[in-house]
């Protein structure tokens, strides 16, 4: 057997709060207290102030402990302030809510020190601003949180969430900000690494965030949002050139419609780090309107009667591609840089000004490297808005859902590989070695040419179904417990992987291809996280065909990749079993999983 178990009862898991009727394996775990605020004199919904017993168990929370809150609604006249190594979590599907009172230029929890500190589940509303970090954030999360904010503050005060300092590990995923058209942005950010903005979910609000200064391996991800009033995203890098430029930025698979009483600083999204290296703005879907309607939903226009532009890019070198703009934008995609790359954009409507358009930037007037495929059609061919990545009918604590902590960069990190190998080959025509860096077996054969728009990482793409042994899937980390973004950082044969998915044994991932791609790559084996122990199997299935299996590895197996082609492939399935002796140790990895 490869499990040994307890009831976990007053104690929690690393990071991750546990119930009573559950198990958790114990090896490589340091066990930590749940404290309640109940303890401490905060009883919710009983209408007294609550701050002075929630800050209480707050302060005798540990180094990693986790902050229990029960659920119903919780008053706070003031502040709270959280320092290090903590966490603070709600009940399922937001029933813990902190209503805040605070002062009219003030935030309602101070992050104080912002080093290994967790905010998730919890319904938050304050009358200013939400969280605010006062130093440099490392390794600090905020997931699955509802926010509504900034209904009576003061200007630049009435933000949801912001770090004055450098941000280095910073996950702010799948939280729903909300019915704040009175607030003034959902996140402020500055001097991002290993930054991921992605998975969230905007709905009448003012603005979905502004990133500024020098940013290295920035994502934002799968956000989607409607009834914004000024921009989806809006991303600069002011004074950050030379040695300081930023570098590897993805913007990728945001959707955002119907814009609340749309104007002229109406833009679905402004990408403008000038001097910041391998950009990469691709796959989003920017519509003014509610789809097949022609004017605003709600509120009329507004200043200009004109909405911006559906995208801004303003970059050192990057990519531009497989973007859609419908209704009348100002333009489709205006750049304000020479030679900006542009590639299978697609426009529908007629634009105020142009579909394409070249702008003033800081080094003069910019110009288009028109890569073909650029294309501007009629509105009524406009395609139906794209489904989410995630499953969003189970944000909060859902084993079922292929959700979970991103990173990395546009490049998709390092390759890894080590000694692999060779499986058990079913079906299809697959190659496989050792991963080096002066051959590297991740590139698509030149010969082979996609019809789904160039490569494309499987961590990036929408999952139709996904099951997990343990906790949900992890996007771009190793599996974790019970909770989504709990996992770590992936490692395979001592290399960081930061681009991927994270399983237990006995999972199953589906992706539907839709015949348009040709190969697949992926590296795999077990995590180094997972010492001597765990025994695995990977799978890959191909139209309900296995066409690849590793055999059984273990944790002291060197890692494996493959190349398999999928042309005509309609639905692929990663698989991972526990190999026939238990979970004990399988925390496995399919990194750097690509299709093209």
């Amino acid at each position: 057997m490869k499990m040994q178990m307890r009831h976990a009862h007053s104690r929690v898991g690393a990071r991750a709060y546990r119930p009573s009727n559950c198990f958790e394996i114990l090896e490589n775990r340091t066990l930590l207290n749940a404290i309640s605020p109940g303890n401490f004199g905060a009883v919710p919904n009983d209408g007294n102030d609550d701050r002075g017993g929630i800050q209480a168990a707050i302060n005798a929370a540990g180094p990693g402990d986790v902050v229990q809150f029960s659920p119903g609604q919780y008053d706070i006249n003031g502040e709270l302030v959280v320092g290090n190594n903590k966490t603070l979590h709600g009940a399922d599907n937001h029933a813990s809510k902190l209503v805040f009172n605070t002062g009219f230029s003030r935030y309602a929890i101070y992050v104080n020190g912002s080093d290994n500190i967790t905010i998730d589940g919890l319904g938050l509303k304050a009358n200013c601003g939400v969280i605010w970090g006062t130093t440099n954030a490392n390794h600090v999360r905020v997931t699955n949180n509802d926010f509504e904010w900034g209904y009576n503050g003061q200007g630049g005060e009435r933000n949801a969430v912001r770090f004055l300092g450098s941000t280095n590990d910073l996950k702010i995923e799948y939280n729903t900000f909300h019915d704040s058209l009175s607030s003034d942005r959902a996140v402020i950010l500055f001097n991002t690494t290993d930054t991921s903005y992605s998975y969230n979910t905007f709905h009448r609000i003012n603005d979905g965030g502004h990133l500024d200064g020098s940013h290295h391996n920035l994502r934002v991800v799968g956000n989607r949002g409607d009834k914004i009033h000024r921009m989806g995203i809006e991303i600069q890098d002011h004074d950050a050139r030379g040695g300081n430029a930023g570098d590897g930025i993805l913007v990728s698979d945001n959707v955002f419609w119907d814009w609340y009483q749309p104007y002229y600083w109406s833009f679905g999204m402004s990408v403008s780090p000038a001097y910041s290296r391998n950009v990469v703005i691709q796959n989003n879907y920017l519509s003014v309107f509610a789809p097949g309607q022609t004017q605003p939903s709600e509120g009329g226009w507004g200043d200009g009667g004109r909405a911006g532009f559906a995208i801004e890019a303003c970059f050192a070198s990057g990519m531009v591609q497989n973007n859609v703009a419908v209704g009348p934008w100002f333009a489709h995609i205006a750049v304000s840089e020479p030679n900006s790359p542009l590639k299978d954009n697609k426009t529908y409507g007629q634009m105020g000004w142009q579909p394409y358009a070249a702008e003033q930037g800081q080094n003069g007037v910019g110009s288009i490297d028109d890569r073909g495929g650029n294309v501007a059609l009629p509105f009524d061919q406009a395609p139906p808005l794209p489904a989410p990545l995630w499953d969003q009918s189970n944000n909060n604590n859902n084993n079922n859902t292929s959700g979970g902590n991103t990173g990395g960069n546009t490049g998709g990190g390092n390759t890894g590989g080590g000694n692999t190998g060779g499986g058990t080959t079913t079906g299809g025509n697959t190659s496989g070695g050792t991963t080096s860096q002066s051959s590297d077996p991740t590139q698509p054969d030149n010969t082979q040419q996609s019809q789904g728009g160039g490569v494309r990482y499987l961590s990036d793409m929408p999952a139709t179904a996904a099951i997990n042994g343990l906790g949900p899937v992890e996007r771009n980390a190793s599996n974790g417990s019970k909770l989504r973004g709990d996992g770590s950082r992936m490692l395979l044969d001592g290399k960081i992987h930061k681009q991927g998915l994270g399983v237990a044994g006995n999972s199953e991932i589906t992706f539907n291809l839709a015949g348009k791609y040709t190969g697949f790559f992926s590296n795999f084996g077990i995590d180094d996280r997972a010492g001597k122990h765990g025994s695995m199997t990977f799978e890959v299935w191909a139209d309900g065909t296995k066409i690849y299996d590793s055999g059984t590895m273990t944790a002291l197996t060197p890692s494996k990749w493959r190349k398999l082609n999928v042309t005509g492939v309609q639905t692929l399935k990663l698989v991972t079993t526990d190999a026939g002796d238990g979970p004990r140790g399988d925390i496995g990895n399919w990194a750097r999983p690509m299709v093209w």
